[in-house]
C-alpha cells in the first residue's frame, strides 16, 4: 500500500526515539534516523502492497469515509515532489515545557502535571531533530 510517509516523514517521540508516523498503531521505535531508515522494517514497509498492521488507522478511515492522512499526503505528495524529490515533514515533539494540564495528557508532556504528580520527566529532544538530514525537511509538525 503506497503512503508517501512511508520515505518523506520522522516522528520524534516523547522518549526521544524515532518513528516513522504519528498515526501508525505499534509501530516501532529507533534510536536515530538513520537505525529507521536502515531497518529492515523501514525497507518492508516501501516495498509492501498491503496494508501494515500499523496502519489499521489509516485503513479504518478510508473504509467508513473515503478519506484519511495516507490520502491527504498522496495529494500533498504531488506539490511536495516537485519543490524538493527527497523531502522531510517532521512530526513529534521537542520538549515537554508546559504549563497546561489538559485531561488527556501526561506528564511525559507536560512539566505541568509532572509536577503535579510529584514526577517531573524533563525531555529535550532538539539534538535528536538536529541529528536529522536537516537539508531535506520542508516541514515541522510539532505537537505541544
Amino acid at each position: 500500500m503506497y503512503c508517501p510517509r512511508y520515505e518523506h516523514f520522522a516522528r520524534l517521540n516523547e522518549d526521544g526515539t524515532v518513528s516513522r508516523c504519528g498515526h501508525m498503531i505499534d509501530a516501532p521505535r529507533f534510536q536515530t534516523y538513520e537505525d529507521m531508515e536502515s531497518s529492515e522494517w523501514a525497507k518492508q514497509l516501501k516495498r509492501t502492497e498491503e496494508c501494515p498492521r500499523e496502519c489499521v488507522r489509516c485503513q479504518t478511515t478510508e473504509l467508513a469515509s473515503g478519506t484519511s492522512i495516507r490520502i491527504d499526503s498522496i495529494r500533498r505528495d504531488k506539490l511536495l515532489e516537485t519543490f524538493r524529490k527527497d523531502y522531510l515533514i517532521i512530526g513529534g515533539v521537542l520538549d515537554n515545557v508546559c504549563n497546561s494540564a489538559c485531561q488527556f495528557c501526561y506528564e511525559g508532556l507536560s512539566t505541568t502535571i509532572g509536577s503535579l504528580k510529584k514526577n517531573v520527566i524533563k525531555l529535550e529532544n532538539v539534538s535528536a531533530f538536529k541529528s536529522l538530514p536537516q537539508d531535506r525537511i520542508i516541514e515541522l509538525d510539532i505537537n505541544g
